[in-house]
């Protein structure tokens, strides 16, 4: 439940009474809970997983997450993935560049 008092005043300003509402919240509160146990999962999930992926603004121009396995696997730190967005194309091969910033160009304007 919850619960808002508001004083009422009358002409000359003076508290003459309490306005209260009460709301159920019963929806809210089971809604928040389902939300902490999603994000429970995917922590648990992202964190643990030998496999790299990140999260990016639209433009990937920030990082919004990096998995752990990054660190292991690429050999960087996520803090400097999190500095510096596009460093990641550096551990690329350079004869693969190419190829992969254009698929990467594809997949903003495709959304796959």
């Amino acid at each position: 439940m919850s619960v808002t008092a508001s004083p009422i005043h009358d002409a000359g300003g003076r508290a003459i009474g309490v306005s209260n509402v009460a709301r159920d919240i019963t929806a809210r509160k089971q809604a928040e809970h389902s939300l902490r146990e999603s994000e429970e999962k995917f922590r648990q999930i992202a964190e643990t997983i030998n496999e790299v992926f990140w999260i990016t603004d639209p433009t990937m121009s920030q990082i919004i997450y990096i998995s752990p396995a990054y660190e292991k696997i690429w050999g960087r730190t996520c803090q400097s993935l999190y500095t510096s967005p596009h460093t990641w194309l550096d551990a690329v091969h350079p004869e693969d560049r190419e190829r992969v910033i254009r698929r990467a160009k594809t997949s903003l304007v495709t959304g796959e």
